[in-house]
């Protein structure tokens, strides 16, 4: 075999594995979505390439080809990935990265610092301190049990894979990207074929999850936070959301959705369901105004769709 040969299969080998690796993940990113979540627009070259410069590493191909499938995913059960742009720089990033600091990195009795293995795996070393040419990075949270997903990314030269690490009392290490992906569907298959896990009637967990919808599409828009706006949106909606600049879709929900200019406020407390019988299903919700806008309680009427477990807001408009 000549020199050529065999650079030629290496590099066909090298295709092969990045081609397998690409489609392993958007089977698991399709399971995601099947349970509720909801992937970003895939990230650009230029996206990557700022990100990794900010954060001083290079991503290993798993998480590069993810990035490449959707930068970021929300509403994965209580789990939410954060998206390339969002990295080292993102409000949520930086506050999560300093609670990070100050309980598991920085004290000297720290349990992160103390345990020398967990469920059998070893983390001093292996993870933390980060081994030689790696560096922690923060890549997502767990909003029920407030806690962080953090990986060590080389700092240099590219990997296959890198582990990442479940942060909250105790660091428990979920593995590379694909397994810790897996990981999590499969928790969030088990909660969904449990229900709510609060046992709350059915029609009560259907209104507070139309609700909850309705308030992150408003927090979204007022912290123009695009992953955040499209997990809000019905699929319908989303499309029209990704057909335009990021910007530009978001003045034209505001617009929508603040009456005459000005930010509604909605409270649970203040919204009527009219979500199953005949009739498109919709809220009926009264929002509150600042003062300095002189507006006063106006009803805005909600309409919501379903999908994948997930109540999504489809349309608004005010009475």
């Amino acid at each position: 075999m000549t020199v050529r040969q065999a650079l030629g299969r290496a590099l066909g080998s090298m295709f092969m594995l990045v081609a397998f690796i690409f489609v392993m993940l958007g089977d698991l990113v399709a399971r995601a979505v099947a349970v509720g979540a909801t992937p970003g627009v895939p990230a650009s070259e230029a996206e990557v390439a700022a990100a990794e410069t900010r954060l001083g590493v290079r991503f290993d191909s798993q998480y590069r080809e993810l990035m490449a499938i959707g930068s970021g995913i929300e509403g994965l059960g209580s789990w939410f990935w954060y998206p390339v742009a969002e990295l080292g720089v993102g409000k949520r990033w930086l506050e999560s990265k300093t609670f990070l600091i100050e309980e598991y990195f920085h004290p000297p009795d720290a349990p992160f610092l103390n345990e020398e293995s967990y469920r059998g795996e070893p983390v001093r070393g292996r993870f933390h301190p980060a081994p030689a040419g790696r560096r922690h990075v923060l890549i997502g949270e767990n909003i029920d049990l407030p806690g962080s997903l953090v990986t060590n990314f080389p700092t240099s030269d590219p990997a296959a894979s890198s582990d990442i690490a479940y942060c909250r009392w105790e660091p428990e290490i979920f593995g590379d990207v694909a397994q810790t992906l897996t990981q999590l569907i499969e928790e969030t298959e088990r909660r969904n074929a449990r229900g709510d896990p609060d046992d709350l009637p059915l029609e009560q967990w259907d209104r507070s999850g139309a609700s909850t919808a309705l308030m992150n599409l408003r927090d979204g828009i007022s912290e123009e936070h695009a992953l955040k706006i499209r997990h809000a949106l019905s699929t319908r909606r989303r499309r029209e959301f990704d057909q335009r600049p990021v910007t530009e879709s978001i003045r034209r929900l505001r617009k929508m959705m603040w009456c005459d200019g000005a930010e509604p406020q909605f409270s649970y407390t203040a919204i009527e369901h009219a979500l199953w019988g005949p009739g498109v299903p919709h809220l009926r919700a009264a929002a509150t105004f600042p003062e300095s806008s002189g507006m006063p309680v106006r009803e805005a009427i909600v309409g919501v769709v379903q999908e994948n477990t997930v109540w999504r807001v489809d349309s608004m408009s005010w009475a």
